[in-house]
C-alpha cells in the first residue's frame, strides 16, 4: 500500500490497536474482536464485520477498524472472487464466503462510504486494478472482478467531488478508465451492468461507446468467453449499454460491429469440448433479433461460429464417493431416518461415531473434501434426540474436525463454510422444543484453537 492513503491506514489501525487492547478488558466485543486478530485475515475479516453489522464497535472506532480490516486483506489466500467455469466446483471457494483480498478491500470501501465517503474515495484508489488470469480448457474455476466496478459505481455516485473535479467530470472519466483497462470478457459484462447506467450526456455516451467498442477487441481464452456469455449474459449486456448511448446520440453501430467481431473472434477459435454450444444459440439469437431492425450489421453466420478445432476438458478434482463414505454415510442416515428404537440408540450411535472419527477418506483425496464432509456428517447426527452424553460425544468428535489446524491455514475461507453449518445447524435445533439442552457456544469455547474459540464467544455476544 502506498500513498497518503495507505500511510493514514496504517496510522489509525495502529492506533485502533492499541485501544482494543486498552478495551478488551471490559468490553466483551473488544476482547473478541482482540483474540481475532490472532486468526487469519479471512477470519479476522469475518468477526470484525460480524462486530459492525451488530452495532458492537462504538461509532468512534469504527474507521479505524475498516483500515485495518483494508490492510488485513493483502494477506487473504485468494487475491480475487472465484465462480465455476459453468461446472459445478468441488467444494466452496472462497468467492462464495467473499473473504478474498479484492472482496474484503471492496467491502471495506462500501461500508466506508456511509461513513467517511472521502476517506473511501482513497481507499478506493488503493485498489490495485484485478488483473483476471485467462485459464485453459483445463480449469473450472475462474476469477470474477464483478465486485470492482460494483464498487467503483457506488464510489462515483456516493463520495463527496469538489465542484471542480465535477466540473472536470472527475466521476465519468473514473468510470471511463476502468472500461479502457479491461482485459476479460467477464469484465465486459461487469462493466455494462454497473457504468452504463452513469453515462449522461451525448459527449459521455460517445466516449464510453468508443471505449467498449475498444473493450470488445480483446483476444480471450475461451474458459472467460463462455462464461461471459452464459445465458447470454455478455450480449444482453452490452446490447442494453449500446441502446443506452443511442439514446442519448451515439451512433450503435460502433458497439454492435465490435460485439459482432468478438462474437465470431471467439466461436471461430479453439474452443474447450465441454463449452462447445454452450447456451451461445440464445446469445446469437439474441443478437440477431437486436440487428433486426437494421442493415448496416449482417447476423453471424452458421459458418462463422464454427470452433477451428475443440480441444481440452475441465479437470475435476472431485472423484466418485468411494464404498467406505458410502457405508459411513448410510450408517449416518440411517439414525436419523430410520433410526433404532430408543433403547439401542446409544450403542448405534456410539458405533458410527467411531467410524466416523477414524475416517479419513479414501487414498488421493483432497484432504479439503474430506474435511466438508466429515463435518457434515456430524452435523447430520445432531438431528437425532438422542441423550445429552451422546449429543456432547457428537460435538466432541465435530470439534476435532473443526480444529484442524492444516485446513484453517491452508483455506479460512473453507473452514468458515462449515463454522457457518455447526451456526444453522444451532439455531435449527434451537427453536424446536424437543432440541437436546447442549451449548454449542460452550464447545467452541473450549476449543483448544483460537479461532473456534472466538466464533464461540461471538454466538455468546449474540444472545
Amino acid at each position: 500500500m502506498t500513498g497518503r492513503a495507505g500511510i493514514l491506514v496504517l496510522a489509525t489501525a495502529g492506533i485502533l490497536v492499541l485501544e482494543t487492547m486498552a478495551a478488551a478488558a471490559s468490553d466483551p466485543a473488544m476482547a473478541i474482536l482482540d483474540q481475532a486478530r490472532g486468526t487469519p485475515a479471512e477470519i479476522f475479516t469475518d468477526v470484525a464485520f460480524r462486530l459492525l453489522d451488530a452495532g458492537k464497535i462504538p461509532e468512534k472506532g469504527r474507521v479505524a477498524l475498516l483500515d485495518e480490516v483494508f490492510l488485513r486483506a493483502n494477506g487473504a489466500r485468494e487475491p480475487l472472487p472465484t465462480r465455476p467455469a459453468d461446472i459445478s466446483p468441488p467444494y466452496p471457494s472462497s468467492g462464495e464466503t467473499h473473504l478474498d483480498g479484492l472482496s474484503i478491500k471492496c467491502r471495506v470501501v462500501k461500508a466506508m462510504l456511509a461513513i467517511d465517503g472521502k476517506h473511501a474515495r482513497e481507499l478506493f484508489t488503493e485498489i490495485a486494478r484485478p488483473h483476471v488470469p485467462k485459464p485453459d480448457c483445463k480449469a473450472a474455476i475462474l476469477a470474477d472482478p464483478t465486485v470492482y466496478f460494483d464498487t467503483l459505481a457506488e464510489v462515483v455516485t456516493k463520495a463527496p467531488f469538489t465542484a471542480e473535479e465535477q466540473k472536470n467530470q472527475v466521476p465519468f472519466w473514473m468510470t471511463a478508465d476502468a472500461v479502457r483497462g479491461i482485459e476479460t470478457s467477464i469484465e465486459i459484462v461487469a462493466a455494462a451492468r454497473n457504468l452504463s447506467q452513469l453515462v449522461h450526456t451525448e459527449k459521455e455516451a460517445l466516449v464510453m461507446s468508443t471505449a467498449f467498442a475498444s473493450a470488445l477487441t480483446l483476444n480471450d481464452c475461451d474458459r472467460n468467453f463462455t462464461a461471459a456469455t452464459h445465458n447470454s449474459n455478455l450480449v444482453d449486456a452490452v446490447l442494453m449499454a449500446s441502446e443506452k448511448f443511442a439514446r442519448l446520440g451515439a451512433p450503435p453501430q460502433s458497439v454492435q460491429a465490435a460485439l459482432r467481431a468478438y462474437l465470431v473472434r471467439h466461436l471461430s477459435a479453439s474452443r474447450c469440448e465441454d463449452s462447445v454450444d454452450n447456451n451461445m444459440p440464445a446469445s446469437l439469437a439474441l443478437f440477431r433479433q437486436h440487428l433486426a431492425v437494421q442493415t448496416a450489421i449482417q447476423p453471424i453466420s452458421e459458418e462463422e461460429s464454427k470452433p477451428s478445432q475443440v480441444e481440452g476438458l475441465a479437470e475435476r478434482t472431485r472423484k466418485p464417493d468411494q464404498d467406505d463414505y458410502i457405508e459411513l454415510s448410510n450408517d449416518v442416515a440411517a439414525l436419523s431416518v430410520n433410526g433404532p428404537e430408543p433403547a439401542e440408540v446409544e450403542a448405534e450411535v456410539e458405533k458410527v461415531l467411531a467410524k466416523l472419527r477414524d475416517w479419513q477418506g479414501s487414498p488421493g483425496q483432497d484432504a479439503i473434501d474430506v474435511f466438508h464432509r466429515k463435518a457434515r456428517l456430524y452435523y447430520r447426527m445432531l438431528g437425532p434426540r438422542v441423550n445429552s452424553g451422546l449429543h456432547r460425544e457428537i460435538l466432541s468428535g465435530l470439534m476435532a474436525t473443526l480444529e484442524d489446524s492444516a485446513i484453517l491455514d491452508a483455506s479460512p475461507a473453507d473452514w468458515l463454510a462449515e463454522i457457518r453449518g455447526l451456526e444453522r445447524v444451532t439455531m435449527h435445533f434451537s427453536n424446536k422444543k424437543d432440541a437436546v439442552p447442549e451449548d454449542n457456544a460452550q464447545a467452541m469455547n473450549n476449543s483448544s484453537i483460537s479461532a473456534l474459540q472466538v466464533y464461540g464467544k461471538l454466538a455468546v455476544l449474540d444472545r
